[in-house]
């Protein structure tokens, strides 16, 4: 008997167990079918899309909507850096975010004074 973690709630279940007694996820079926989920690879991969949408973002935030995507990727690029190991790609993200704003409204601001 071991203790694994339920895929729907992430609480302690035993492989013995029909059930999660805590959400109610059919946990024997997983063991009889032999899959294995990896809650780990998961939230890297997730952690790896948030950092990978966040220097997007940064990046489009030099030209369009400089608050929008700046603040999108600030705040994709912190998820990324939680939620994944490889921490590189989304303080990437955050930098690039802070800059693309601040240059996007300095590049904004400028455009608007000389259209005057």
């Amino acid at each position: 008997m071991a203790l694994v973690q339920c895929p729907e709630c992430a609480k302690p279940v035993s492989d013995q167990t029909g059930r999660c007694p805590n959400c109610g996820y059919p946990v024997a079926q997983l063991f009889r079918r032999g899959i294995e989920i990896d809650l780990n690879a998961v939230e890297s991969s997730t952690g790896r899309t948030c950092s990978i949408l966040s220097i997007i973002f940064g990046a489009v935030a030099f030209l369009f909507c400089p608050i929008v995507f700046g603040l999108a990727g600030f705040v994709l690029g912190i998820i990324g850096v939680v939620q994944s190991k490889n921490k590189t790609a989304g303080v990437i993200g955050i930098v690039l975010s802070v800059v693309g704003t601040v240059v996007g409204m300095i590049l904004g601001a400028a455009t608007a004074l000389s259209s005057n």
